[in-house]
């Protein structure tokens, strides 16, 4: 079969781009490494001690038509959009928890 020009350039508008097709999903954010919040987050707990617990709130919840916008300490640490979460670093265990709505 031969593929003419036209018609390739006719293919390749009607076919779907892949990579415009996919939603971003939040985790997958891409203003930072898994480095840099490992370091941010050392620092938190170095800050706290080990015998705390921070939990850091993140925007509330929207209705409506209002786009939200993240604080900017949670995204900070997180790196995640989505309004209604929260942040949970336990300095005993050195662990961080996510829960979103």
């Amino acid at each position: 079969m031969k593929i003419t020009i036209p018609s390739l350039v006719v293919l390749m508008l009607v076919a779907p781009n892949p990579a415009t097709a996919q939603e971003e999903v939040p985790w997958q954010q891409g203003d930072f490494p898994a480095e840099e919040f490992l370091a941010r987050w050392d620092k938190l707990f170095r800050g706290i001690g080990e015998n705390a617990v921070a939990v850091v709130q993140g925007a509330p919840a929207t209705t409506g038509f209002l786009y939200p916008r993240q604080t900017n300490e949670f995204y900070y640490l997180s790196g995640i959009e989505t309004p209604g979460s929260y942040l949970v670093l336990d300095g005993r265990s050195r662990t961080v928890t996510l829960y979103e709505l």
